[in-house]
């Protein structure tokens, strides 16, 4: 028994498997995204997820079963909620860097509509001249998730000017 490996390693996934699950998943993202957790959802979840995994070995020349192709699609939201979040915190330094170089009175509403164009572009499939730390993968997880990627809002964080919707009207000067 000893020295036996109780399991044999699989490749590591290619840019090409993450996005034909990726797209398999766009398929049934209603399914594979539902919050609820009671029985019925649990086995249309289940059968969603066979499904993905038939779907994607007849394309993939490794197999792979359900529970890895779902594995790594957690994986791949994980990071790419990270990697958004480091943006986020990126651009909103940024931003207050801007601030401190001249611009004395600061409207929050100008700043959050600043704020709701840039999300716009960053959150759009393909085009624009917007440049980020995300990759096309990481991408394509964020508009998988829509509005799942979104921080928590919360009133009471200076950085609720930036990436939350509480919008009181008051002048802020530097």
């Amino acid at each position: 028994m000893l020295g036996q490996k109780k399991f044999s390693r699989s490749a590591n996934y290619t840019t090409e498997d993450k996005n034909l699950l990726l797209s398999l998943v766009e398929t049934k993202k209603d399914i594979v995204e539902c919050k609820m957790t009671n029985k019925v959802s649990s086995e249309y979840k289940r059968e969603a997820w066979e499904e993905i995994a038939r779907n994607f070995n007849a394309c993939s020349s490794m197999p792979r079963t359900s529970q890895q192709l779902k594995t790594l699609y957690e994986n791949l939201k994980r990071r790419g909620r990270k990697d958004l979040a480091l943006e986020n915190k990126d651009r909103y330094r940024e931003l207050l860097s801007n601030m401190d170089q001249g611009e004395e009175n600061i409207n929050i509403n100008q700043l959050q509509e600043k704020a709701r164009q840039e999300k716009k572009e960053m959150m759009a499939t393909g085009g624009g001249s917007f440049k980020n730390m995300l990759d096309d993968t990481e991408r394509r997880i964020i508009s998988i998730l829509g509005d799942n990627a979104r921080p928590l809002e919360n009133p009471f964080d200076d950085a609720n000017i930036y990436f939350g919707e509480f919008a009181p009207d008051i002048q802020f000067t530097y």
